[in-house]
């Protein structure tokens, strides 16, 4: 089987399996409508390759994606190059999100996701956890599926990711 082909056939066995997700995707996805269709902002974080997705992400909502729109406020925290290398010359690169998420999310934050999560909840954002039995399902989906061969398959992951971004209420 050519690469095309097997591609596809790993994108056929994946998305059946991503439904099993709906329930949480859906919950992420009203959060951040209700946020920015109130005045708020979306502010987002990601290390290597998930910082570039964040910036895509963010950019999407402050430009445009399929039709001219208002802009909504959305910002990538993994972008501002000299908030990071301040922040971890200063403080400590551990600091570099949760410092970023006191300054633009309202209060104060430490140095894990749950205490940003609890900045973000704290700041009167709601926050959709990912819990134990999601990210089981998410490593399953993976070990299963065109995500097991990550590096090989590079295209088809960040279509897969797109597809995740594109995903609405």
């Amino acid at each position: 089987m050519n690469f095309l082909m097997q591609n596809i056939e790993d994108l056929k066995a994946m998305l059946p399996q991503l439904q099993t997700l709906r329930p949480q995707v859906d919950a992420a996805t009203a959060a951040i409508a209700e946020s920015l269709l109130a005045g708020g902002k979306m502010l987002a974080a990601g290390n290597g390759g998930s910082a570039a997705d964040a910036s895509h992400l963010t950019t999407e909502f402050v430009c445009r994606y399929h039709k001219n729109r208002k802009p909504y406020a959305a910002l990538s925290l993994a972008t501002h190059g000299g908030d990071l290398t301040a922040i971890g010359n200063d403080y400590a690169f551990d600091d570099i999100f949760s410092r970023q998420v006191e300054a633009f999310g309202r209060k104060g934050a430490q140095d894990d996701d749950i205490e940003v999560a609890k900045v973000y909840e704290k700041a009167g954002a709601k926050v959709s956890n990912l819990d134990l039995a999601t990210v089981n399902k998410w490593r399953d989906i993976a070990r299963d599926t065109a995500w097991k061969d990550y590096g090989a398959k590079t295209a088809t992951a960040a279509n897969l990711l797109k597809l995740a971004s594109d995903v609405s209420a």
